[in-house]
């Protein structure tokens, strides 16, 4: 296995997340896995927003929140590389907060660094679960899946409710 492409799970310990990581342990020959959740801090969060979230709240209070938004993304990583390494993977948990760039008002930031990171580790395939909004919604509302499934250029498994 020693040089094998690894599959890249997102997760953020949603149930949609669960059903992708289950359903890929079910379906995929195990090999190496890498289960990425990415978290964002409530300073770029309040930019991205335009919304001063921030103001008039103490740095300790920002730094406790995103100490607990990491540690959060942190469990979940860890709990989906758990689920796949029981089944036989060789599955590494990867936290990462969702934006690199201080200041970023994108949305899609979420889908750009899973390809990022897709790309980065040369995935051969990317695995994610979807909320099951329909396609018009999905890009009003910013969906990573969508992101996901529409930008990458590796093949992508989206698993929908129900399955």
């Amino acid at each position: 296995m020693a040089g094998a492409r690894p599959y890249l799970f997102a997760s953020d310990g949603s149930p949609a997340a669960r059903r992708a990581l289950e359903h890929g342990r079910d379906t995929l020959v195990p090999g190496p896995a890498l289960v990425v959740c990415l978290w964002e801090s409530v300073a770029t969060l309040s930019v991205r927003l335009l919304v001063p979230l921030t103001e008039g709240i103490g740095t300790d209070v920002v730094g406790t929140l995103d100490a607990k938004g990491r540690a959060a993304a942190e469990r979940a990583a860890e709990e989906g590389a758990a689920l796949l390494r029981a089944a036989g993977f060789a599955a590494e948990p990867l936290a990462l907060p969702a934006h690199d760039r201080r200041g970023s008002r994108e949305a899609a930031d979420i889908w750009r660094e899973l390809l990022r990171i897709a790309d980065e580790r040369d995935a051969r395939l990317l695995v994610l679960g979807s909320n099951g909004r329909r396609a018009t919604g999905a890009a009003l509302l910013g969906s990573v899946s969508y992101g996901v499934v529409h930008h990458s250029r590796r093949p992508v498994l989206v698993v929908p409710p129900g399955t």
